[in-house]
């Protein structure tokens, strides 16, 4: 899978060390995330990328046609939706992404991307903020956290995934020594606007 990415986020420079270590964590992980689990996971020999890093370039895919086209948040989530939904049917994608995310992403394959909401779940699972990093990062100035925050409903509607977003992307926004809690309270549903979502 190649990515295009345009650079008009502020603080799109900070995209390849997150992906980075998105993808160095995921890789990691990988031979450890199912049942048997040991009590060490030594650093894998033969390093493989899955679910989590691809995701999240499905998500830079369409977060580069958001930004470049001032697309509208529910056009916008549709395009999330397509990405995703041409995760799932990928051949690369060969790891179990969990089940919040199956449940969600097979329902969406059913129901079409502009019904994304009704194949939501209501997980409070991890796989919201998995992904989130390119929706910080690329979205246009003041638009950050709402496109972070939504595209984690697409698979996770819950209170505690969102309340999960909202504080990564905190950390991901803030510049060194800004306080999270007075980041993430400064971006308010009021930032919304029509056009661009909030």
């Amino acid at each position: 899978m190649t990515t295009r990415t345009r650079r008009s986020s502020p603080r799109a420079d900070r995209l390849i060390p997150a992906l980075m270590g998105t993808a160095i964590g995921d890789s990691w992980g990988y031979p450890y995330t199912l049942p048997p689990q040991p009590t060490s996971t030594p650093q894998p020999e033969d390093p493989v990328i899955s679910d989590d890093t691809q995701m999240s370039l499905a998500l830079i895919a369409a977060m580069d046609r958001i930004t470049s086209r001032g697309l509208a948040r529910v056009t916008g989530m549709q395009e999330i939706a397509y990405e995703f939904m041409d995760f799932n049917r990928d051949a690369d994608n060969d790891r179990f992404p969990g089940r919040a995310v199956v449940t969600a992403l097979d329902l969406l394959d059913e129901l079409g991307p502009e019904h994304w909401p009704k194949a939501t779940t209501h997980s409070g699972g991890c796989g919201s903020i998995m992904r989130l990093t390119p929706a910080a990062l690329l979205a246009d100035e003041g638009t950050q956290m709402g496109w972070a925050v939504t595209q984690g409903l697409i698979t996770h509607n819950s209170p505690l995934a969102r309340a999960s977003t909202v504080m990564l992307t905190a950390v991901l926004l803030a510049e060194p020594t800004e306080d999270l809690i007075d980041v993430a309270r400064g971006w308010r549903p009021t930032r919304c606007s029509p056009r661009t979502g909030c």
